[in-house]
Order: structure tokens, then C-alpha cells, then sequence
């Protein structure tokens, strides 16, 4: 999709009317089909004021917002038809009547309006959505009145909220100022925002006037929007359910746009600002949970030279190895484009990502980002930074997480950096240094951090090593020196002085090094094969734990992965992690496995002839280890990538508690040994119970990967990835990692 202009203007437009259908059908879905059509179970009006739907309440059965003009307020469909994409919304029944061509069906039998968005574009970013004309053809409408928005709403998208302004040929103008109101899978959520939140895209700002038109603020562009639009975005092929509920003019009380929806389905939450001791105005720079990008140095208010844009240094020129691996959300961009960072800062409220520390043939490995504090004298042919003085400052606060002990550093030249350590925490926290605490862990004594700070070029996050080691991170704030900390992130820690902070700076464990000797992986893994693209569930290498099912009951516990063994007594068989599981937050936590393997991988050791292996939970359990399940029918069955020993039994439980006592009377599914990495797919009518019978899949509750062992044997296993059910490629059918992640002893 063009990211400059949103032409709507194939939209019929009769007596004020719009109405699109996105691909000159009606197609329609039945009710159990759009999960989302009704009610939902939960709502954010307990514990909050509720919403007035002063403008509109789906409630009412008409596709129509109250504007006061009854030829404005029509609710249409828009997508990337333009583009070159077949991205839609589908309408869960038929749209129109006898009379007219509206969407007052689907509202009537939404009470709201709802659809499923359907992505697909592959050739530029994939969008579709629904928006509500608020003014004539040729004209637009002043709403600054309304002093802003809430939206009561259910979604499995975040939704992208736009005022949307026209270019002089009356064309929707894509640089239009925008909020982007969190997912919410679990029930019905309020937020609001006010038109001071609603920004203009990073990416317009390095825009022509003439691609984009005038820029306008959310203030600006209030007093003259021609349409309101709920824009849905994501990967092609991806596909979700949303119901807006209503609309209401700005309220204070309820929850706002940048608020987790978790943390507020049952409490009153207003804007954070109003209740903090912290002066953001003058002490924070760049706050990546308010979609805010560049950092705002102060050294560059035009934007001219390129002051405060993130990017990333590493030691390839070197002979290393390292890299950044950034988020999926990225992976259709390049990592400097600004629709990149647009989908970053929601994804993750901030810089994000996974560091890989190798340094190959170099003497150290180096890896971080970084950003210039004074950017460039002339961007287009300059390679050194201009420098700064940020002296005045006091210090530098950071809001960040890392798996790695990163360190700060302050670069002067190409020789000289004044450094501080960071540590590593699992939790998103603000840490707060004075220029005397780089003095402490200055590498030149005879460089004091003040006067570093007069001549700055850049400023620096990243590790020095001569160990591989991976770790994710993420970068949420920076601020100015402030005792009582810089930058107001909701969920954050704050640990503003020194002597707090080195409390949490744990040295790394050995656990933590991934040697390329190990004989379960390499420090990066290459998917030469491709398999990532068939592992849409969950993927070893991206470092994260639980498997992304869909089905998680509330209670955040599905998909995480555990072990299974003979536990009737200790001479049992057992299973034998690589390394120790995670102690510091919870004892039974894979990550250190995952981390290390790329995977979940294991020894199996036959104490007795018996089974074991790993497995993991597909909706989550109860307070009480009850079970939940899931209707897994839309899997369509399992594609599995994997390096075993010994044949590995797919099991399928349906049963309110895990069945380990007799799990080969359950649906399973046979993989056969292999030594090499490989990706084998099976649906669910290959899976059958000992009786024969084919499996029931619309109650899963469990997914076992079980191996058989004779008594004194042993048996390696690592589960690399796994993905819905897809016919393979011939390629990727047959593709064989030739690093062997499992070999015998």
C-alpha cells in the first residue's frame, strides 16, 4: 500500500451516503463464525464510569453516527484494493434493505459494528478497516467540540484510530494524525483520547509536502476531518474479529488510549499524567509507550539532521558476527524504514528486539543501538555525527529490560566512550544515573563523564564481549537526569540512584553463554530451510517461552511448556534439562532451555521402560489446575519441527487434568526419528486413539511430545517449532538442517 495517500474517493457517495463493500460483494459469515457478533463476556464499565455514547451506541441498530446532518455519520468499509491487495472486511450478514444500500443490518446484528478483517497484500503493508464519513463531498467538518474520543470496542487487532484529513484533490491523506487503541481479546474495553494524543506518523515528518499534503496536529486536524477510521493492520494471510460497541466524546474518566487492556478490564484507570509527580515536559525525551519518535535531543527542533533516529552498530567489519534480530512485526520492512518503527512503538512501546553476541573471527564481539544526540551537518553526504554539549542534563535516565547486562556509553570520538552498566531485568524498569556514576565505571580515568558529556556524539546501549551469548531487550524511555526519575511507562520500575539500581545488576550466568561446540545448536541460528515460515505458532529461535495458541482462558498460563517423566519415585525415568531452570522468578520457567537450545530440548533418561518428553497446555489452567480447552478444529492439525533419537508420539488430550498414566489409549499422531532438523506436518484425521478413532479437537486441552525408552536407555529430543497445519512445499518438505541439534552419546 502506497503509505502516502488513502484514496477512498471510489466510495459511491448518494445523498451523503457511503457505503463500500471491499470487493463489490455483499459476502457475509454466520453468527458462529464472528465470535465477536454479540456481547462479550467481560466489560470495563466495572470499577469505571460508563461510557455515554453521546455520539453513537450500536445498541440502537443504525449504521449512523449523531452528527446533527442526517446526510453524514454513515459507517463505510475501506482497504488496499488500490495497492495492489485483496484485503477486506467481511460483514457477518448481508448489508442493505429494501431502501438503501447501508450497514444497518450488521449493526442490528452486532449491536455494534463488527466484521472479520481479512489481510492479504504482498506487496506492500496489508490494511482494511472501517471508518464513518463525517462530512460532505468536497467539505469537512470542525468536531474539535467533542475535545476528543472514546471507543468502546472488542478486538483481536489493535486499531489503528485516525482523524482523517484530505488532500486538495479531496484524497483521505494517509500523514493524517493517529492513536493506536490496544488489542482486546478478552471482552468489551473503553478507551479515550484526547486530541492532543493523536500524532502525526513518524515517517511524514521526512516526507515531501507534496506526498503527504499539510501536517496537521491532532488539534489542527479536528477543526477540518472528513472522516473518522478504525484501520486494521498486520501480516498477510492474518485474519481477526472486532465489534465496535460505540462512541463517545472525550472523557477523562475512563481509560485511556495508552493503557494496557489487561490491567484495566476490571479497574478505573485515568490519564496517568494527571496523577504523577513526574514532569515529563522537562525531563523526558522520548517515551516510546506514547508512540513518540525521534528522541527530542533539543539539538535538532527542525529535524533537519537527523538527531534522535535510532539505528544499530555491530562488529561484522571486524570478523564478527552479531546482529540484531528485530521484532516479526519488522520483518516486512527494512529496520530504517519508518513504517518499521510505526509498527515497533505498538507492538512494543519502544525499540525492541534480540541480541545475538558472536564475535567470530574478531577479537570482541561488539553489538548495541545507539542514537545521535546532534545528527548530522548535512545528512546526504556526512558520515560523522555533529557533537553536543548535554552537560546540563545531570545524568541520563532509562526505562529498558534485557536479558543481557547491557551497558551506556557515551560516545565522544571514534576512540573515546564514557560507560555505565545497566545490568539485565526481566521487568521494564527506569534506572537513573548522575555524570559521578559513569565517573565509577569509567575506562579512562582522565576522561571525568562531565566533560564527555560537552562533546557527545551519540549515546549507546549494547554489550562488549568475548562469550556468545543471546538475550532479548527492549528500550522504552530516556530523559534527563531526575532524582525521582525521567519518564512516566506504565508497568515500570523505578530505581533513580545508583546504589538502588546495582542491586539488580547480576553478572551473567554460564547458563546464559550459548557455545557453538554445544552439541544442541549454534550461537545463530541460519533457517537455511525456511522453517520459520511454516512455524506460526511458536519458534524456538525467537526466544520466546509459551507457544502462541489464541486460547488462553484469562489466566495467561497457555502454551507454556513443561516436562514429563515417571515421577512415582526417584529411580524413575526422568528428564535432564541442559541447564538449570530459572530460579530468580519462577523455578519451573523453560526460558533458559529455550535460550539455550533454540528450542525445548532435553535428555531423556529410561531409569525404567517407560515414556516421557514435553508438552504444553493449548487454553491454560484454573486457580484450582483445572484445565481449560479450546476448539482447535481451525488448526487444521500440527506441523512440527523437531530432531529426535526415538520416534516421537504426538499425543491429544481432551481431559480437564493431564492424562499421564495412560496416554497411549489418547488421539496420537507418530513422528519418526531423526537426527537432523526436519519440519513434518500431520492433520487431525491422522491422529487416531487405539480403537481407531479419529481425534476430537474441539475440546483440546493438552499437546504431549512423548518418546518410548527401554530401561537403561537414553534418548535426546528438541522441539524447534511449531505451526498450524499446511501442505508442505517440496523444498521445505524436504529440507534437512544439516546442524545436528540431537546426537547420541
Amino acid at each position: 500500500m502506497n503509505k502516502k495517500i488513502l484514496n477512498i474517493s471510489a466510495c459511491a457517495f448518494l445523498m451523503g451516503l457511503v457505503a463500500c463493500s471491499d470487493d463489490g460483494k455483499t459476502a457475509g459469515v454466520t453468527e458462529d463464525d464472528n465470535a465477536i457478533a454479540q456481547n462479550g463476556s467481560s466489560s470495563s464499565f466495572s470499577g469505571d464510569a460508563e461510557p455515554k455514547f453521546d455520539l453513537w451506541n450500536g445498541a440502537d441498530g443504525l449504521a449512523q453516527v449523531n452528527l446533527g446532518d442526517e446526510k453524514v455519520g454513515y459507517w463505510y468499509s475501506f482497504n488496499d484494493k488500490d495497492d495492489g491487495g485483496s484485503s477486506r472486511v467481511v460483514y457477518p450478514v448481508p448489508m442493505g434493505n429494501d431502501y438503501s444500500a447501508t450497514l444497518d443490518p450488521v449493526v442490528e446484528h452486532c449491536e455494534g459494528m463488527c466484521g472479520t478483517v481479512e489481510l492479504n497484500n504482498l506487496t506492500s503493508q496489508p490494511m482494511a478497516g472501517v471508518g464513518i464519513a463525517v462530512a460532505e463531498e468536497g467539505s469537512t467538518a470542525d468536531i474539535s467540540a467533542w475535545n476528543g474520543l472514546c471507543v468502546t470496542y472488542e478486538s483481536d487487532f489493535a486499531i489503528t484510530l485516525m482523524l482523517g484529513v484530505v488532500t486538495a484533490g479531496d484524497s483521505m491523506n494517509w500523514a493524517s494524525p493517529y492513536v493506536t487503541l490496544p488489542k482486546a481479546k478478552q471482552g468489551i474495553v473503553t478507551r479515550c483520547a484526547k486530541w492532543s494524543d493523536f500524532a502525526i506518523p513518524v515517517w511524514a515528518n521526512t516526507s515531501s509536502i507534496s506526498q503527504v499534503g499539510e501536517l496537521l496536529n491532532g488539534e489542527e486536524a479536528a477543526k477540518q476531518v472528513k472522516a473518522i477510521l478504525f484501520m486494521f493492520n498486520g501480516k498477510s494471510d492474518e485474519s481477526g474479529k472486532f465489534n465496535i460497541k460505540g462512541i463517545s466524546s472525550y472523557d477523562e474518566n475512563l481509560p485511556q488510549w495508552d493503557t494496557p487492556v489487561s490491567e484495566t478490564l476490571s479497574s478505573s484507570s485515568v490519564n496517568r499524567s494527571s496523577s504523577s509527580s513526574i514532569n515529563d515536559a522537562s525531563t523526558c525525551l522520548w517515551n516510546g509507550s506514547k508512540k513518540e519518535y525521534p528522541v527530542n535531543t533539543g539539538f535538532d527542533p527542525d529535524g533537519e539532521h537527523m538527531a534522535g533516529y535510532w539505528y544499530s552498530y555491530d562488529d561484522n567489519q571486524d570478523g564478527g558476527a552479531s546482529k540484531v534480530e528485530w521484532p516479526e512485526v519488522c520483518s516486512d520492512y527494512d529496520f530504517y524504514d519508518d513504517i518499521c518503527f510505526d509498527v515497533m512503538l505498538d507492538y512494543c512501546n519502544g525499540l525492541c528486539g534480540k541480541m545475538y553476541i558472536d564475535k567470530g573471527s574478531a577479537n570482541e564481539a561488539v553489538l548495541g543501538v545507539a542514537f545521535n544526540v546532534a545528527g548530522f551537518e548535512n545528512p546526504d553526504t556526512d558520515i560523522i555525527p555533529m557533537t553536543a554539549d548535554i552537560s546540563d542534563w545531570g545524568g541520563i535516565c532509562v526505562t529498558f529490560k534485557s536479558e543481557l547486562n547491557l551497558f551506556m556509553r557515551l560516545g565522544v570520538d571514534s576512540l573515546t566512550e564514557v560507560i555505565i552498566e545497566l545490568g539485565k531485568t526481566k521487568e521494564l524498569e527506569e534506572k537513573c544515573f548522575t555524570w559521578d556514576d559513569f565517573d565509577e565505571d569509567a575506562e579512562d580515568p582522565q576522561m571525568p563523564a562531565k566533560e564527555a558529556a560537552k562533546k557527545v556524539r551519540s549515546i549507546k546501549f549494547g554489550k562488549r564481549s568475548g562469550e556468545s551469548m543471546i538475550g532479548t531487550f527492549a528500550i522504552a524511555a530516556i530523559g534527563k537526569y531526575s532524582a525521582n526519575g525521567a519518564c512516566t511507562v506504565e508497568g515500570a520500575r523505578s530505581n533513580s540512584n545508583r546504589d538502588q539500581s546495582s542491586s539488580s545488576q547480576v553478572a551473567m550466568s554460564s547458563s546464559s553463554s550459548v557455545k557453538s561446540s554445544s552439541s544442541y545448536g549454534n550461537v545463530v541460528y541460519e533457517d537455511t530451510c525456511g522453517f520459520y515460515a511454516g512455524d506460526d505458532l511458536w519458534f524456538g529461535p525467537n526466544g520466546i517461552v509459551p507457544v502462541e495458541t489464541g486460547f488462553d482462558d484469562g489466566s495467561e498460563t497457555s502454551g507454556y511448556w513443561f516436562g514429563i517423566q515417571d515421577r512415582g519415585s526417584a529411580e524413575n525415568t526422568k528428564v535432564v534439562w541442559p541447564v538449570e531452570l530459572d530460579d530468580e522468578y519462577d523455578e519451573e520457567s523453560l526460558f533458559p532451555v529455550v535460550e539455550y537450545c533454540q528450542g525445548v530440548c532435553a535428555t531423556l533418561d529410561f531409569r525404567n521402560a517407560y515414556f516421557a518428553g514435553v508438552g504444553f497446555h493449548v487454553a491454560g489452567t484454573t486457580a484450582t489446575g483445572v484445565l481449560s480447552t479450546a476448539d482447535a478444529t481451525g488448526w487444521g492439525g500440527l506441523c512440527v519441527t523437531y530432531a529426535s533419537e526415538g520416534d516421537v508420539d504426538i499425543v491429544l488430550n481432551k481431559g480437564d487434568h493431564d492424562e499421564f498414566f495412560k496416554p497411549n489409549l489418547l488421539p496420537t499422531a507418530t513422528l519418526p526419528k531423526s537426527e537432523l532438523l526436519q519440519m513434518k506436518c500431520v492433520p487431525w484425521i491422522g491422529f487416531k486413539d487405539y480403537e481407531g478413532k479419529e481425534a476430537d479437537v474441539t475440546k483440546l486441552s493438552s499437546v504431549y511430545f512423548l518418546v518410548n525408552g527401554e530401561a537403561g536407555t537414553k534418548s535426546k529430543i528438541n522441539i524447534f517449532g511449531l505451526g498450524t497445519y499446511k501442505e508442505l512445499t517440496m523444498d521445505l518438505g524436504q529440507c534437512r538442517e544439516k546442524d545436528v541439534f540431537v546426537s547420541a552419546e
